[in-house]
């Protein structure tokens, strides 16, 4: 990868409200897997640590700069409700052929 892959979110999680969750730091034109979840898992995966227990796995591909972004409207969750998000990037100089970013906690407003 082009260093530690990182995982950062933008938005309000408002009702209604438009957010992103962006992923930069990985490997070129890599398939990834961006898995959300209500509860933390926070279990040993691949060599890693899986963070949000997977209700949703979103596949996409990562750009020629190692980056993509992941929009979604907050579908009236109720304030405090929180949504966990991490990327799983195929990775094959990785020991088992993924590498994880770090774990996400958004917290719908």
């Amino acid at each position: 990868s082009l260093g530690p892959p990182s995982l950062v979110g933008s938005g309000p999680l408002t009702n209604g409200s438009s957010n992103t969750v962006t992923l930069t730091g990985a490997i070129q034109n890599a398939n990834t897997l961006l898995v959300i979840g209500v509860l933390g898992a926070y279990a040993p995966l691949l060599g890693g640590v899986l963070v949000p227990d997977p209700l949703i796995v979103v596949p996409l591909v990562t750009n020629a700069s190692g980056t993509v972004a992941w929009s979604f409207p907050q579908p009236g969750l109720p304030p405090g409700f929180p949504l966990r998000f991490q990327h799983w990037i195929e990775d094959g100089t990785a020991s088992f052929g993924y590498t994880a970013s770090n774990g996400l906690l958004g917290i719908c407003q």
